[in-house]
């Protein structure tokens, strides 16, 4: 941990991110361990989402919080497959990512988390991160391991699978 805390340098994030660790260590192992059932690949799984992490400690505002579980969830997920895709040279990692999904539960309350709830994990993923947690494509993508205009598209076609979803379902009617 002590890595990581080096990486960080605002002290408050520092607690913050000592207590998200502690607290969701094994949670975000049983994730990655899910999808890579070894575990020398889930730690190198978890190194990498905690990286991620880190770097990304100022949008964290309550480490213990549904809305912060839902964020470690989805990177130890991605973590986890990036490293199963390289491990296994899966040619059609949408494919992998339909049948894996441990995905953090959507925002409470109405039709449109019933229509998130329908996405393919990775538009899950992106359309949970962008505008339920705030952040912004470029770090989206840095989370992805992809490139910002690839993150673009995929932020496109997400919202786009969205409001089919949701006009299928009635939510949305322009």
């Amino acid at each position: 941990m002590i890595l990581y805390l080096q990486a960080i340098e605002s002290p408050g994030d520092k607690e913050k991110f000592e207590l998200l660790y502690k607290h969701y260590r094994s949670y975000m192992f049983k994730i990655a361990h899910d999808i890579l059932e070894n575990e020398f690949d889930t730690e190198d799984a978890l190194h990498n989402a905690f990286i991620s992490i880190s770097k990304h400690m100022d949008k964290v505002q309550d480490p213990l919080s549904r809305q912060t579980k839902g964020y470690v969830a989805i990177i130890a997920e991605r973590k986890a497959i990036d490293i199963y895709r390289k491990r296994n040279r899966v040619v059609s990692l949408e494919a992998l990512e339909n049948e894996i999904s441990v995905s953090a539960p959507p925002p409470d309350g109405n039709g449109l988390s019933a229509c998130i709830s329908k996405l393919p994990p990775r538009d899950q993923h992106f359309i949970m991160l962008k505008y339920h947690h705030g952040y912004t494509v470029k770090e989206i993508a840095d989370m992805f391991d992809m490139k910002p205009a690839a993150a673009s598209k995929l932020d496109q076609r997400a919202k786009a699978k969205l409001e089919e979803l949701c006009r299928e379902e009635g939510v949305y009617d322009p």
